[in-house]
């Protein structure tokens, strides 16, 4: 493929899971190879944010918290919309979490710029999640 013909995929993608630096091409997100993607620090995340999952992991994360499990970080959407999206690729009926970001920062939990929608974190504890009934 001609590198005009991915940089102009790159740049109309729906989801932004990509980005160019350089010459070279990556996943935006660090999925899960541990890369060297800088993702900034974000001083005051939205109050809430979303993740979607289905009812079995539901009882494991209000055990153990919200882990990246396979992943590099755990994704997090900043609407409810885009979290459910999410979820229905894992459950039919995915339970909508909601995350109260001012209670996990005070757990020193960072939240990090993934995209646009996305927000990222290395662990979520789960005082600080409440799943929609």
């Amino acid at each position: 493929m001609e590198d005009s013909t991915v940089r102009e995929l790159v740049a109309h993608q729906t989801k932004t899971r990509l980005e160019i630096s350089g010459d070279r091409i990556r996943g935006a997100y660090g999925h899960s190879l541990s890369t060297v993607v800088d993702h900034v620090v974000v001083s005051t995340p939205p109050p809430v944010l979303f993740h979607a999952t289905s009812p079995e992991a539901w009882g494991h994360i209000l055990r153990e918290g919200l882990k990246p499990m396979g992943r590099q970080f755990v994704h997090l959407a900043t609407s409810a919309e885009q979290a459910m999206i999410v979820g229905r690729r894992h459950a039919q009926r995915p339970v909508l979490l909601r995350i109260d970001t001012a209670r996990a920062a005070g757990h020193g939990v960072q939240f990090r710029n993934g995209s646009d929608s996305v927000i990222l974190t290395d662990y979520v504890p789960a005082d600080c999640i409440a799943a929609d009934s």
